[in-house]
């Protein structure tokens, strides 16, 4: 995440329409496109389940981070073991992936 650190191509909002829902999630963007990481915050104290997210680039995603974790006094109830991504745009490599978001918590996606 520090390659492009200072620069515009280094971050990107994936979703900021999700006021109602209290969602919001960005991506830190490497030189290489493969470590490319995805940040969601549920900023509600409600569980999101199946959270539709349409995210540029990559196909397959893996939780790295949950704020929710055991590990972080969190409940460890909800968690993405696999983040199955489907094809929305072939051209513009677009894909949508359905997430399970816990209640005031952020996920780390690589």
């Amino acid at each position: 995440m520090y390659q492009l650190q200072y620069e515009v191509a280094g971050f990107e909002w994936v979703e900021l329409n999700q006021r109602q829902e209290g969602i919001i999630a960005f991506k830190r963007k490497g030189k290489d496109p493969k470590q490319d990481v995805l940040v969601v915050f549920n900023m509600t104290p409600v569980p999101r389940h199946q959270f539709p997210i349409r995210v540029q680039g990559k196909t397959i995603w893996k939780e790295l981070f949950n704020s929710d974790a055991k590990a972080y006094w969190g409940s460890g109830n909800i968690f993405n073991q696999e983040v199955p991504s489907f094809s929305t745009d072939d051209t513009n490599q677009i894909h949508l992936i359905h997430l399970e978001l816990p209640p005031l918590a952020a996920i780390v996606l690589k």
